[in-house]
């Protein structure tokens, strides 16, 4: 509670230094690893990306914003059976590798005058990892069937992530204080989520966050 009230006191204080904004954002997050190049196999993970956000306009077109995301990050590794030969069987089946994490992504701004503002975002995303697992599918092989599986592998994963980040930004006013946001976003990771007890090859996310969200204007 007291960081609660330490964070409003901060957001209220700031007010006075020009025009400030918070609200609301969510949407689709598109996640690969840098792994997929040498493993054509992998495919990207469509999560999802949502929480508050906040940004100051220092100027008309100058900004210094940070949003509290909960993240969805991670990939999908198709496997092929084959046969004692090593021909393909034609069965496939798809392993799920999921990663959720708290991010604070922290930017600065610079955006067109208008009504109608237009914006490039630069910073950086330090995140928070909450829970990772792994879903094997079900699959049938040499006759005998296998059930699927989630394994929680929370306590493999590296637990810290941090990242860059460039952001597009759409903002249009709707009536009086409040205004349509939407946002491109793309984030890469400078950490590896993996280590020496998981995979234990250099690893990292990067991946496309397509948003949109509402908010409201605090100071004029």
């Amino acid at each position: 509670m007291r960081h609660f009230l330490f964070l409003l006191f901060i957001i209220i204080s700031l007010t006075s230094l020009g025009q400030s904004f918070i609200g609301v954002k969510g949407g689709l997050n598109l996640t690969y690893n840098s792994f997929n190049d040498l493993y054509k196999m992998r495919n990207s993970r469509s999560g999802l990306s949502g929480g508050l956000t906040y940004e100051l306009f220092i100027k008309k077109n100058t900004s210094f914003g940070a949003d509290l995301l909960y993240n969805q990050r991670g990939f999908t590794e198709e496997i092929v059976f084959t046969d004692n030969q090593g021909n393909p069987t034609g069965q496939k089946a798809t392993t799920e590798y999921n990663f959720n994490y708290l991010s604070l992504p922290v930017k600065v701004g610079i955006y067109t005058k208008n009504r109608t503002r237009i914006g490039l975002n630069l910073g950086f995303v330090p995140s928070c990892l909450i829970k990772s697992e792994t879903i094997l599918p079900p699959y049938e092989s040499g006759g005998q069937v296998y059930n699927g599986q989630t394994i929680n592998t929370t306590d493999r994963v590296t637990k810290f992530d941090f990242a860059g980040l460039v952001e597009f930004a759409f903002n249009f006013q709707l009536k009086d204080n409040y205004w349509f946001l939407g946002t491109i976003s793309y984030q890469h990771s400078f950490t590896d989520f993996t280590n020496k007890d998981y995979f234990n090859r250099n690893m990292n996310h990067y991946g496309l966050i397509l948003s949109i969200g509402f908010r409201y204007r605090l100071s004029p």
